[in-house]
């Protein structure tokens, strides 16, 4: 098979030639812009990367917790979980109390954690 030949032939994620739908592109533009501040979702989203912060969503997903009880539920050291609070704090995933000299620390939005189950067990 030749490469033009090849090249027009539709492929899973690309099209087989070139084309335009004018109106869909127009929709998808509209989609676009009006999502909001994506760089601000990228962001967020990539905090959500990482194995530590996803067992402190699901530690808090019940109940607050003081940062004492949250770094013995994940198995790390208190500065290292004072740190990934920090972070989940600064991005408004998780907000904090403070009560005498303990910080107690809940999720903004506890449905947080069935959106993460759903989203990643379908299938």
């Amino acid at each position: 098979m030749t490469r033009t030949q090849q090249a027009s032939q539709p492929v899973a994620d690309r099209c087989g030639e070139l084309c335009r739908h004018e109106d869909k592109i127009e929709t998808g533009v509209h989609s676009v812009a009006s999502a909001g501040d994506i760089p601000a979702m990228a962001e967020f989203y990539k905090l959500l990367g990482s194995t530590t912060r996803l067992k402190i969503l699901f530690a808090l997903q019940h109940t607050e917790l003081c940062v004492c009880d949250i770094a013995d539920v994940i198995g790390l050291s208190m500065p290292a979980t004072s740190q990934q609070l920090k972070a989940m704090r600064q991005a408004a995933i998780v907000t904090q109390r403070i009560e005498g000299r303990e910080a107690y620390y809940s999720l903004t939005t506890p449905e947080l954690t069935d959106a993460i189950v759903e989203l990643a067990t379908r299938e």
